[in-house]
């Protein structure tokens, strides 16, 4: 039985993404639309059958209209788009500058993608007749590569998977740190730089002209052993605009040992080969799946049918969910503002965040 952290998927549609010259992340609103993505909850099951009319905007405290309504029974709704990045760093040999105190074995963890097939990516993109599409992206150390952009095809998805642990070719997709010095000299887990690839995809994403709902899966030990530590800042941005980022941390206990109760203060249930409820004491980075309305998964060894358990957890999750928006007005400077979302009526459900800040318009 898997065991998850399991919050609300928040999804919405990512506009501008710009990597500063100075290496800080900065998102943007799009001007031309404003989404705010939810669910609601009665009892132990999310409900799908409310309309515009049970939902009120606020923004900046304030009632506004919305002209944008999208439900789990919306006719033509956007496509959702589920964008994964693996962690397929190779350890660096012990030398004067880097010590290693790692088991991380990225061809270990994801050799099983060797036999993973077009029908098992079909049954994920395959749902009801939504419009399901899947992105995969690599990253080895400081450098990041697109394998397959987002797509409805399976075989296109399939191949790229069996790609995860092709090298990148020297040269191509190095990652720019975030600013601030590099624990680089002493490595605990992998040496990719985790949320510098995840910012790169992030920009990747907001760059495509396909509107989609975009959600991210990044599959690692959970350890940034090669980069910069910023989850405040690469959490607070992708909030911002409305992208949820959902942590796989694999291989764990290859790091900690498993304990039947809670430890640490970020523990979080490991999903284990006999079902058995064990906690580890999660890395900061698995934060961030609680900072943006995401989902945290900690497994114990990751194979072919605990992928696709995750992938459509994610996935119907997030078809469960609403969304409401409306095009900004032009009123001079774009500004900060706070958006929520609440039930005109307590019967209805429990509303699962809805909540979007610092959104610029």
């Amino acid at each position: 039985m898997m065991r998850i952290i399991l919050r609300m998927s928040l999804w919405g549609l990512v506009a501008a993404l710009l990597l500063a010259q100075d290496s800080d992340v900065v998102f943007q609103a799009a001007t031309k639309l404003v989404l705010v993505p939810f669910n609601v909850e009665r009892g132990k099951f999310y409900a799908e059958d409310l309309q515009a009319s049970d939902f009120v905007l606020r923004e900046d405290g304030h009632p506004r209209d919305f002209s944008i309504f999208e439900g789990p029974h919306t006719d033509h709704p956007i496509p959702l788009e589920l964008d994964l990045i693996f962690d397929a760093s190779v350890l660096p040999k012990n030398s004067k500058d880097v010590r290693v105190f790692s088991r991380w074995n990225a061809k270990e963890t994801y050799e099983f993608l060797n036999d993973w097939d077009a029908e098992t990516t079909q049954s994920i993109l395959h749902t009801n007749g939504m419009d399901v599409r899947l992105g995969v992206y690599h990253y080895e150390a400081n450098q990041w590569e697109r394998l397959s952009e987002a797509t409805n095809d399976a075989q296109s998805v399939t191949a790229a998977l069996h790609r995860i642990l092709d090298s990148i070719p020297e040269g191509r997709g190095e990652l720019t740190p975030f600013p601030g010095s590099r624990p680089g000299w002493i490595i605990v887990g992998s040496p990719g730089w985790l949320q510098e690839a995840t910012a790169a995809t992030l920009r990747d994403a907001a760059e495509s002209k396909v509107k989609a709902r975009r959600i991210l899966i990044w599959f690692s030990n959970g350890w940034s052993g090669g980069g910069t530590l910023h989850t405040d800042l690469l959490a607070s941005q992708a909030a911002a605009a409305g992208i949820t980022i959902n942590p796989v941390i694999v291989d764990f206990g290859n790091l900690h040992a498993t304990s039947n109760k809670p430890v640490g203060s970020f523990s979080a249930p490991v999903e284990t080969a006999n079902g058995a409820t064990r906690y580890v004491d999660a890395p900061l980075t698995g934060e961030i799946g609680r900072m943006t309305g995401g989902q945290l998964f900690v497994i114990e060894h990751l194979d072919r049918a605990t992928l696709s358990r995750i992938l459509t957890s994610v996935r119907n999750k997030a078809l469960s969910g609403y969304q409401v928006g409306f095009v900004p007005e032009k009123s001079g400077k774009p500004r900060k503002h706070e958006l929520e979302v609440r039930l005109t009526s307590r019967d209805k459900g429990k509303l699962v965040d809805g909540r979007r800040s610092e959104v610029v318009y």
